[in-house]
Order: structure tokens, then sequence, then C-alpha cells
């Protein structure tokens, strides 16, 4: 089975504003499987429905691709917000946004049991990062890349993807 850890969860949790016994956490618990107790990790079947619905959910007057960018968003800052989080991402601050990217497969594989991820430079702040057998959503990632970058004052980065198979994808981060 192909599972995700539920710090994952805990970011969206922290970055949406969900807080325990609110109807939405009642609909997160319903949607990844557990009551009271949160499992230590979710089938991505079940991540990928949550993303929806928090969209869906939090962005209705958004297009679903657009709203799934924000939830992207919404998770880095919750990300930041996790015991994992502040720990990985303190280091990164310091060091600037290209090694945040080059390191991003990482963070992401530790989280997860599936999947290939790597990244490529391709040129001075452009980076091509491969994701192969991730079936997330692709404006989802985006919007965690374009959350991370905003912590760089890089508002403005070109962010886009090319699908290359079922749940295969490349994604372009770029910026000036």
């Amino acid at each position: 089975m192909r599972i995700m850890k539920y710090v994952l969860v805990e970011a969206l949790l922290k970055g949406t504003g969900i807080e325990d016994n609110s109807p939405e956490m009642a609909q997160v618990q319903h949607i990844c499987g557990f009551q009271r107790v949160p499992l230590k990790e979710i089938p991505v079947e079940n991540y990928v429905q949550m993303l929806d619905w928090l969209a869906a959910h939090f962005y209705p007057a958004l297009a679903r691709p657009a709203g799934l960018l924000q939830v992207g968003v919404d998770f880095y800052k919750g990300y930041k917000l996790t015991i994992l989080g502040r720990v990985q991402l303190a280091t990164f601050q310091m060091m600037g946004p290209d090694r945040l990217v080059q390191k991003f497969p990482e963070f992401a594989t530790n989280n997860t049991n599936f999947g290939e991820r790597w990244t490529e430079q391709r040129g001075l702040h452009d980076y091509m990062m491969a994701y192969r057998g991730i079936p997330l959503q692709p404006e989802y990632t985006l919007g965690i890349f374009k959350g991370a970058l905003a912590d760089y004052d890089i508002v403005q980065p070109n962010l886009e993807y090319k699908q290359i198979g079922p749940e295969d994808y490349d994604y372009i981060i770029a910026w000036e």
C-alpha cells in the first residue's frame, strides 16, 4: 500500500486552520479513516481525496486547479508549524532557495513510501524536478513550491508542469 505519513495531514490542518472538534476536522477524519486518534500514516488515495475536499471547501470560488494551488501554499505554511518542518526548514532558510529546491525531493521521499523524485539544475535559479509514480495533483505540488519560494520573497516564480505519464510529472521551478 502507498502511504503518506500523518505529518503531511498535520501540515494541512495547521495551514488551513482546521481545529479539533470542528466540522472540518470531522470531515478530514472521515476521509482519512480515523476517529479520535490520528493514524501514523494514511493511504495516498485518501490524501488525494482530502486535497480535493480542502480545495472545494476553502476555495469554492476558485476553479479546481487554482484551489489546489492554494491548498499547496497552505500546506507549506502549515508544514513550517510542525516540529518536523521547523527542524528541516530552519537550516535551509539560511542557505537560500536553491538549496531548498535541490533538497525538496528528499523531504518528500522521507514522508512517503512510493515514487521517485529528483531535481536537475538547468541554469541559474532554474530547475526541473521529476516526479515518477506520484499520484498527487500537480497544482497542489506547484502550490507547495510557490509557498516555499515566497519565504525568500520570490513572488513571481515561473512554476509549470508537464504530465509525462498517468502519475509522472516534470515540474519547472525558476526565478530571477
